[in-house]
């Protein structure tokens, strides 16, 4: 599944880092949003709407030593409207969303009207290596 940080992101943690430029953390907790486009470092997809969809808290807990985090719980969505799901991104709690991370499905996703989507704890998951 390819993935990673959006563009925006790593620029503000390189910041940060190398030229000691403060870091301002997203606002209030990450959420999960469906996409039915795929996203990217640059593009957010298209989001998912219709139904009752909602985006959802990424519930997380544990340490982060390993540069790695997961979905502490599991995360369900619906019951969602008839469409096909390819992608996910982060974004923060903000009216004006501050989107942190993407990815898209190994295996896309279709729902009929109705559906639900779950994904079981440990199945998102973000991390950071020096891997080039």
């Amino acid at each position: 599944m390819p993935s990673g940080l959006k563009t925006a992101e790593a620029a503000r943690l390189i910041n940060a880092s190398m030229r000691g430029t403060g870091y301002v953390a997203p606002t209030g907790a990450s959420k999960v949003e469906l996409t039915t486009t795929a996203p990217s470092a640059t593009a957010n997809g298209t989001p998912v709407s219709g139904g009752s969809y909602a985006d959802q808290a990424y519930p997380t807990s544990g340490d982060t030593a390993t540069a790695s985090i997961a979905n502490s719980s599991a995360i369900s969505f619906g019951p969602m409207p008839a469409v096909t799901v390819v992608g996910a991104n982060t974004k923060d709690s903000n009216a004006s969303p501050r989107y942190s991370w993407w990815g898209t499905l190994g295996t896309s996703i279709t729902t009929l009207s109705g559906d639900l989507i779950t994904f079981a704890a440990g199945a998102l998951t973000f991390s950071l290596n020096n891997t080039p």
